[in-house]
């Protein structure tokens, strides 16, 4: 009998503590209030802090042949172009910028497409394909002078023969080379080979 009371006694003990351990968690549960509301919604809220991405090498080699472009995002995009032809042995090469006369004035880059690896190069573009020289566009010749290399040509002055003047083979690089920049939102000026307008 006495066994029995002193266990109903620690039962009613245990569940008194446990009663008061309860008690004690949820006194230490703030109660929900204006202010925790209004903190939890602007937490929610708040947008996630992003650090700006640094320039691109494209980025920089705009800036640093004086191209003013009112998209920063074309030094980006001339880049993945850049990716692109890496595995096809070329590579695009700022030329220079110029600014464009007319109803819409604005900066222009003058791009070549140049063969750094003529073997794999064949494989999308025609015509004669040496390492180490720019794609045949058809530029004007008769520009070079005696005892200069023939990497010389490629001025941002220079001007492009008309088409029924060129090759087929110099035409097809023609529209290949245009196809590719507009790919990436740089349109061809026309009458021009190698000068490009960037679009949004």
């Amino acid at each position: 009998m006495q066994t029995g009371r002193i266990a109903g006694w620690a039962g009613w003990a245990a569940l008194g503590m446990a009663a008061a351990g309860l008690a004690g968690c949820a006194a230490l549960q703030p109660p929900p209030g204006k202010d925790t509301t209004v903190v939890a919604q602007a937490a929610a809220q708040a947008p996630p802090t992003q650090e700006a991405a640094p320039p691109s090498a494209w980025s920089k080699a705009l800036q640093a042949k004086g191209c003013t472009l009112p998209d920063p995002a074309v030094g980006d995009r001339v880049e993945q172009l850049q990716r692109e032809l890496e595995p096809l042995g070329l590579e695009p090469r700022l030329q220079g910028c110029v600014s464009l006369a007319g109803s819409e004035p604005g900066p222009a880059l003058v791009l070549d497409a140049w063969v750094t690896d003529g073997r794999k190069a064949m494989a999308v573009v025609r015509g004669p394909l040496a390492d180490g020289e720019a794609l045949d566009l058809g530029l004007e010749a008769g520009l070079q002078t005696a005892g200069q290399p023939k990497s010389a040509l490629q001025k941002v002055g220079l001007r492009p023969m008309p088409d029924d003047q060129v090759s087929p083979d110099v035409q097809f690089n023609r529209r290949w080379w245009q196809g590719r920049l507009g790919a990436y939102g740089l349109q061809a000026v026309p009458g021009q080979v190698r000068t490009f307008v960037p679009t949004p």
